[in-house]
């Protein structure tokens, strides 16, 4: 796989877990608006709070075992320090690929099934799906 490939589907993922956080309490119902999303990979700023939140909220069940920590700071415009003080909340240093520190037996006994690496989710999945899914696990 392409690093270009990698990156987009990286970029996919910090955006909708951003897009879902930010938008979660806006929904007024239960149910899944299936209208398509619109997907602005150059949009930095915002690629920036999804990786901030990813990290904050999904990196302690899930990895990116396909991801590099220097790469998601090359890829999101942020330099080392940033990346060290924002994004790496162990003693992992940028060149390290963003693992998680749940074993696989402890995500089976509470959860029952460990948490999936999410690196490719979107390309297995359609971006459009990843987010509906997200947005699933919220109520308006």
């Amino acid at each position: 796989m392409t690093l270009s490939i990698k990156k987009l589907l990286l970029l996919c993922t910090l955006l909708l877990v951003s897009d879902l956080v930010f938008s979660a309490s806006s929904s007024s119902d239960n149910e899944m608006d299936m209208k398509p999303i619109s997907i602005d990979v150059s949009d930095k700023k915002s690629l920036q709070r999804g990786a901030r939140n990813f990290f904050n909220y999904c990196a302690g069940c899930h990895s990116l075992k396909y991801m590099r920590y220097g790469e998601i700071a090359e890829d999101l415009n942020i330099s080392e320090e940033q990346l060290l003080n924002n994004l790496i909340f162990s003693n992992q240093t940028p060149q390290d690929i963003v693992t998680t520190n749940m074993s696989k037996a402890d995500g089976d006994r509470w959860f029952g099934k460990a948490p999936p690496d999410l690196t490719l989710v979107t390309r297995r999945k359609n971006p459009d799906y990843v987010y509906q899914f997200l947005k699933s696990f919220f109520q308006g």
